[in-house]
């Protein structure tokens, strides 16, 4: 192993508080509370780091995704390879992604998406009468109606 290497590594380590479980990170974290280790001159996220320096290279357009969920964990044996798809479907999966109301930027309630369904296939409102209706753009009342938006909810 090159020295450089060595020096990561070691550099890592002493900010790392392993358990019987996760590998706390306990230096820098970002807004999300992720792990962030400085080296040459860049923020580098430490559970990606970890990945590279215990289990192997990331490949070029894969991301590092938790098995524990927990952002400042560094423990390689929790840590796997997937696509942003992939994370995606796992944060959904495990009900931590911010779909429908639980969004801060959702500006429809789960009421109001399906009002604007069923009044859009009964025939009792055109698209841009709802998206009048309920503040929103034709496009995305369009893409609700449709099933594009707010797939969660599909109406059977």
């Amino acid at each position: 192993m090159n020295q450089l290497v060595s020096s990561l590594r070691e550099r890592f380590l002493v900010k790392v508080n392993k358990t019987s479980d996760c590998w706390f990170w306990t230096a820098a974290r970002n807004k999300d509370g992720y792990g962030i280790i400085r080296d040459n001159g860049q923020n580098l996220n430490a559970h990606r780091v970890a990945f590279e320096l215990f289990v192997a290279q990331i490949p070029v357009n894969l991301q590092v995704l938790h098995r524990c969920d927990t952002p400042s964990c560094v423990n390689p044996q929790h840590l796997f390879l997937g696509t942003p798809a992939v994370n995606q479907a796992d944060k959904k999966s495990k009900h931590r992604s911010t779909f429908g109301e639980r969004n801060p930027r959702a500006r429809l309630t789960q009421d109001a998406v399906v009002e604007i369904r069923v009044s859009y296939q009964g025939g009792l409102a055109t698209i841009k009468e709802l998206a009048s209706r309920h503040g929103i753009s034709y496009g995305h009342a369009k893409n609700i109606v449709r099933g594009r938006r707010w797939t969660s909810m599909a109406l059977n």
